[in-house]
């Protein structure tokens, strides 16, 4: 039992076991339970990350009440090394804020002994560099190909400063408008963290830090998103195009095509330790104490939200700018722009309030479908898709299969799409088979040879057989006697014929559909 080792093998231990395995294996026991949460206490601490760029505990005090009054946050690799535990030698502490507040940041991190290490085209001076930066909106145009704009969208950031420390490096990120914009358009998921003055939030947990898999949102032929990619690749993350139909169709996953907020269920969220710690002492800046409030109502990022899409063979993520009169910030939303400007009392919302409304119509517009065909045919494919294993085919010379083999998110909603249109048509459910295997099949011995000759991949093709069985309805007859069985006139075979043209050319022959009456 790992409970009964000292607490430093504990760490050694459940450092090694993935979030998942370590929830699961809490649930053991009561003493398993409170081994495993006295590791996230000792791991999960913010202070950890802010001692390598700052000197005392009051430092990190005065940048977390910063944080809450100005709504800065830590992203990029910085949030990654929190969430997954690890430490990129030499990695910035990456900042972002509106271009509104850069000021305060700038001037905070210079009284810490931070120096302004101007871009290669920006001033020497920071007053003269921020104030390039701050001219109205549309005058700023960022160059590409210099190392302070890497893997960022151009028309969404200000500027980015970069100050540094005694080898230490902490660059801000000044936002036109939500850091939340900046964030949201970044190159992949793997990245899509964000850590408040009280909380962190993974925005894809399950697949960042379970499957260690990043899909890329944005990739383009300048190679300045493919290289912020393949740094991740680097750092052993697997970069994929769209999530898989099992990431997809995963009870309550990040990945559906649904609303989504900062904090909702598809994050993982952990709360930050106080500003002190039991016993030490709370020193007085400007004759006040430093405190902030730690609960989940008072952190204002959560009122942030985006909308997932899973389209053909692209997964995209969407969001609407929203600033109205009394808020304290401009926020993202999953498209309720409209909504609020239209609202009577928008403009007389407070932060709180607008969040719990965004909340709120997140909640109302994600309600399941009551569609019976649709929920039929999403579990027969979740069924299929999501329980096949597939083992190493040793005996064929493969190994185990690599996350961008398996069948993809596109391939489920276009399954389920055409398995709903069909039960709707025939007002009953026929027989249907989903089958996945490796293609090539391990006794096709001729087709193994040529992919091995040519090193290409086995991929896992999905095979659909829909059997129409003798079934009388009003608007429709099928039986295998009758010659007017799935005819030319027929709305069913109108749709056979649509669905078998787009699923056997779907993501490379992943699907084959046959049909039998």
């Amino acid at each position: 039992m790992i409970s009964s080792c000292p607490a430093e093998i504990q760490d050694v231990i459940l450092h090694d076991i993935s979030p998942m395995d370590r929830i699961r294996y809490s649930l053991t026991s009561r003493q398993e339970n409170r081994a495993v949460t006295s590791y996230n206490q000792r791991t999960f601490r913010i202070r950890k990350l802010l001692l390598r760029y700052f000197d005392t505990i009051l430092d990190i005090a005065q940048f977390r009440f910063l944080q809450y009054e100005t709504g800065m946050l830590i992203s990029g690799s910085a949030a990654v090394q929190f969430f997954d535990n690890t430490v990129y030698p030499g990695s910035d502490l990456d900042l972002y804020v509106e271009i509104g507040k850069v000021e305060s940041v700038a001037e905070f991190l210079l009284e810490k002994d931070y120096r302004f290490e101007p871009g290669e085209r920006q001033p020497k001076d920071w007053k003269r560099a921020f104030s390039g930066a701050n001219q109205p909106s549309g005058t700023i145009t960022p160059v590409e190909g210099l190392p302070e704009w890497e893997g960022y969208t151009m028309e969404d950031i200000a500027g980015v400063f970069n100050f540094g420390k005694e080898g230490k490096r902490v660059q801000v990120v000044a936002c036109c408008q939500t850091p939340l914009k900046v964030i949201l358009n970044f190159h992949s998921t793997c990245v899509m963290n964000v850590i408040s003055h009280s909380y962190a939030y993974s925005f894809y947990p399950h697949e960042t830090f379970e499957e260690r898999v990043s899909v890329c949102v944005r990739l383009e032929a300048n190679g300045r998103f493919s290289d912020a990619c393949n740094k991740y690749a680097r750092r052993g993350w697997s970069i994929v195009s769209m999530p898989s139909a099992k990431a997809y169709l995963r009870p309550n996953s990040e990945f559906r095509s649904r609303h989504r907020f900062v904090g909702d269920s598809g994050c993982w969220t952990i709360p930050l330790e106080p500003l002190y710690d039991q016993g030490e002492p709370e020193p007085l800046v400007q004759h006040r104490s430093l405190r902030i409030p730690t609960n989940l109502e008072n952190d204002l990022v959560r009122a942030n939200g985006w909308y997932n899409s899973v389209s053909g063979d692209e997964f995209e993520i969407s969001f609407e700018i929203v600033s109205l009169g009394n808020l304290k910030h401009e926020y993202a939303t999953p498209g309720f722009d409209r909504f609020f400007k239209s609202h009577q009392s928008g403009n007389r919302l407070h932060d709180r309030q607008f969040a719990k409304i965004v909340h709120e119509l997140c909640k109302r517009r994600n309600v399941t479908s009551t569609n019976q065909w649709e929920n039929q045919a999403e579990q027969l494919v979740l069924n299929a898709l999501v329980k096949t294993k597939f083992s190493p085919d040793e005996d064929a010379g493969y190994s185990d299969l690599t996350y961008g083999l398996y069948p993809k998110a596109g391939t489920a909603c276009a399954l389920i799409n055409f398995l709903t249109e069909l039960f709707t048509l025939l007002k009953y459910v026929p027989k249907v088979d989903i089958s996945c295997f490796l293609y090539p099949r391990k006794d096709d011995t001729e087709w193994l040879q040529f992919f091995k000759k040519h090193h290409l991949p086995r991929r896992i093709s999905t095979e659909v057989e829909v059997s129409f069985s003798q079934h009388t309805s009003e608007s429709h007859s099928f039986s295998p006697d009758s010659p007017c069985t799935l005819g030319p006139q027929c709305p069913v075979y109108h749709l056979l014929m649509e669905y078998d043209g787009l699923l056997s050319t779907f993501e490379n022959n992943d699907i084959d559909l046959k049909i039998s009456h």
